[in-house]
């Protein structure tokens, strides 16, 4: 199986919560993933009246998952294959420009700054179709070992 389908089916989300629909590169230092928000989304109805907008917290949830916890799930088969760990943001800090809109389609270029004992830290970069920015942070992920499995 092609490693980025692989990373997507290991994925631990569902829906509504799954968001990751491609990744378009990934290697040990750096990865591109998109997803495209449907038009009909959990959230839109109370986000906001009249004038639906993707919510600051699910962006940085889409951007985790796209960015840090792809790029780490492919570091962790590199160095622990077989293994089953649960992806945790334990830190993210983040500046936004752009709001997104249903329909729309976002990328996050990611950029490893450091792993060390299945910690990533890491650089998101996210972009909208227009590649207009949409947010730019500083994620840290810790993947720990699932041993109920």
């Amino acid at each position: 199986m092609d490693t980025k389908k692989k990373i997507i089916e290991v994925l631990p989300y569902g829906k509504p919560y799954h968001f990751v629909d491609r990744i378009v590169s990934i290697n040990e230092n750096e990865s591109i993933s998109c997803y495209r928000f449907k038009k009909d989304e959990f959230f839109y109805p109370g986000h906001f009246k009249n004038n639906p907008v993707i919510p600051g917290l699910i962006l940085l949830e889409a951007a985790g998952q796209m960015g840090a916890v792809c790029l780490g799930i492919y570091l962790l088969d590199l160095h622990h294959s077989g293994h089953s760990f649960i992806p945790v943001i334990a830190r993210i800090e983040a500046d936004f420009h752009n709001p997104v809109y249903p329909g729309e389609e976002i990328c996050t270029y990611t950029k490893k700054i450091v792993y060390r004992k299945n910690v990533l830290k890491c650089e998101l970069n996210v972009f909208n179709q227009k590649k207009e920015p949409i947010l730019s942070a500083i994620a840290l992920c810790k993947f720990i070992l699932n041993e109920t499995q």
